[in-house]
């Protein structure tokens, strides 16, 4: 019931929102000593080139993202890299084709004498030779394993691929709200440098006619600067956060501009933590590349047996050959020449019997890394599940405090008012103004950031749970 009446609260805080809270921009009557910082921000710009610029909002910022994010390239990379080795690898079923020689050619020269008969002989060829040789080994216990293992590791690329994209995205998303947050709040420091201009003007002229003092001058006078460090200081975030995703989206700095929509609640979660734990064990792509990576150690300790087991191969070998001269001979004649050629047809076999114990010891390893991934399963499902738990936390938090900051800007603005009753009634002072002034910036500027935090972690939520539908 309560997580019920919470749902609604935030739902007409948003309906609500742009009738409650009063616009106050028209106070600002004074030329602003920042403009040309916002102007080249391109904050409420209005160039005639802006319908060409890119205006990133939350519906075009993941296809950006998509299509320019070096990191993400990386990985897709890394997928093509992974295909190719897996086709390589079945290239194991098939025969090897293999062209060879020792003689491309080869020329022989040399005399040999016998001290006993005083005779001598002599050597003068030139030999030309080509073997061509069919091997196609029809038993090999490494083969479906080396198979196995590339087409594993194809589908842990993909996984790695959708991990990295996840927590990339996760982080563009939280720079954008930051971004926009920022923007807003560049706003709000406007409104609060305007009206803290005409409390400053009016208490220089209350000052004047005798009623005011010069503390209120001088208060009114201070709040103003603090007002322009504040507007000062959001500038920079945007900039901050300007260039930042401008590199995370690898665009153009002068081609970019923010969306004008208003700072609204993403949505709300209505699924509980039960279910959406069961939706991300059966879904996480951390899960499933561990159970790939026991199966990739279960293919290796096949793979590494195999040396102890047979293997068969039929081949055919072509040979040609051609000699010219004499070997051997008292006087070689080089004008001679014979040619031959032979195909030979068999099986070759081979069978390690003993290799010093090997063979155990890796399959004794293997069984120990079994092992250790059936507990890293453990720790790592613990992990994922104690940081939904957290983000569920976080996103409870994050709504009462924007129920509160809400509550808090219209408090304030009543204060405000009041205030400012007492003020033209003579029973108060300017300072009780001013410092109701500063609250009402604080507040506006807290509920803002509190809007930010909260559609991070419904964002943050969707893309680890993957439920899209809220």
């Amino acid at each position: 019931m309560m997580r019920y009446l919470d749902v609604l609260r935030v739902f007409f805080i948003s309906f609500f929102l742009t009738l409650l809270i009063p616009n106050i921009e028209s106070i600002a009557k004074q030329k602003n000593n920042f403009s040309s910082d916002l102007s080249s921000l391109n904050v409420n710009n209005k160039s005639e080139n802006n319908d060409l610029k890119i205006k990133l909002n939350l519906d075009n910022l993941e296809d950006f993202f998509k299509k320019n994010n070096e990191e993400i390239r990386i990985y897709k990379s890394k997928i093509e890299q992974a295909k190719s080795d897996f086709k390589s690898q079945l290239a194991l079923w098939y025969p090897k084709l293999i062209l060879k020689s020792t003689n491309l050619p080869s020329y022989v020269s040399g005399q040999s004498s016998n001290n006993k008969t005083n005779e001598s002989n002599s050597t003068d060829t030139f030999t030309k030779s080509l073997d061509i040789n069919l091997e196609w080994d029809l038993i090999d216990f490494s083969r479906n394993p080396n198979i196995k293992i590339s087409k594993l590791n194809l589908d842990k690329a993909k996984l790695n691929y959708k991990i990295k994209y996840r927590e990339l995205y996760k982080e563009i998303l939280e720079i954008f709200f930051k971004f926009k947050s920022s923007n807003e709040e560049i706003k709000v420091a406007k409104q609060a440098i305007a009206l803290s201009e005409i409390s400053l003007k009016d208490a220089k002229e209350r000052f004047k006619a005798g009623i005011g003092n010069k503390l209120e001058v001088l208060e009114a006078d201070n709040q103003l600067r603090k007002d322009q460090k504040f507007l000062a200081r959001k500038i920079g975030d945007v900039k901050k956060n300007k260039n930042l995703l401008i590199y995370k989206l690898n665009l153009n700095n002068e081609d970019v501009v923010l969306d004008k929509s208003k700072l609204n609640i993403s949505g709300i979660w209505t699924t509980s933590l039960n279910s959406s734990l069961e939706m991300i064990i059966n879904e996480r792509e951390e899960f499933k590349n561990l159970k790939i990576d026991q199966l990739i150690n279960k293919n290796n300790r096949y793979l590494k047996s195999s040396v102890m087991k047979p293997k068969v191969s039929i081949y055919n070998t072509y040979s040609i050959s051609a000699i010219t001269g004499e070997s051997g001979v008292v006087s070689p004649d080089t004008s001679k020449s014979t040619q031959s050629e032979e195909n030979t047809v068999g099986l070759k076999f081979s069978w390690i019997l003993f290799d010093g114990g090997n063979t155990r010891q890796n399959y004794k390893s293997s069984k120990e890394k079994e092992k250790e991934l059936e507990i890293n399963f453990s720790v790592v499902q613990e992990q994922i599940i104690n940081d939904i738990r957290n983000q569920f936390i976080d996103l409870d938090v994050s709504m009462k405090n924007l129920l509160k900051s809400y509550q808090q800007i219209i408090f304030a603005k009543e204060a405000l008012d009041l205030s400012l009753m007492r003020l033209k009634a003579g029973v108060t002072n300017q300072r009780e103004v001013i410092r109701n002034l500063s609250e009402l910036t604080d507040s506006k500027s807290k509920y803002i950031q509190d809007i930010t935090n909260y559609n991070i972690n419904i964002e943050q939520l969707k893309l680890d749970t993957g439920i899209k539908k809220i």
